[in-house]
This record gives C-alpha cells, structure tokens and sequence, in this order.
C-alpha cells in the first residue's frame, strides 16, 4: 500500500501560526513559555517559515488550541 504524504510548506505553517497567535493576543515570549523554547528567536524562525516546530511541540500547540475555542 502507497501512502500519500503531501509537502509540507514552511511558509503557509508559519503564517498560520502567526495568525493564531495575534488572534489569540498572546506575545511570542507567552508562545515561547507555553512551548518551553529556549529562546523567542525560534518562534520567529518557525513564523517565519525557516523552520517548523517538532511533532511533540506541534501536538502540544494544538491541543491549546483546541482547549480554548
């Protein structure tokens, strides 16, 4: 069996983090806390789409999301 795996692109992630952020009012220090970054500089890189957060940071994000709707 073949498993379709679509690319990911970096930008639209990013974008959409940053539009979930500023919906959500919260400050990249307040992002970077909650995921336990080490540096705000990393949640610009993933914003940005130079990079994207790891599986683990990924579910912890969206089960925020999910919890405050």
């Amino acid at each position: 069996m073949k498993y379709y795996r679509p690319e990911y692109d970096l930008k639209v992630i990013g974008r959409n983090l940053k539009r979930l952020r500023m919906v959500k009012g919260l400050s990249v220090e307040e992002v970077r806390e909650y995921l336990r970054l080490g540096t705000p500089q990393a949640v610009y890189k993933y914003e940005s789409g130079k990079g994207y957060p790891p599986a683990d940071l990924q579910s912890r994000a969206a089960a925020a999301d999910r919890g405050n709707r």
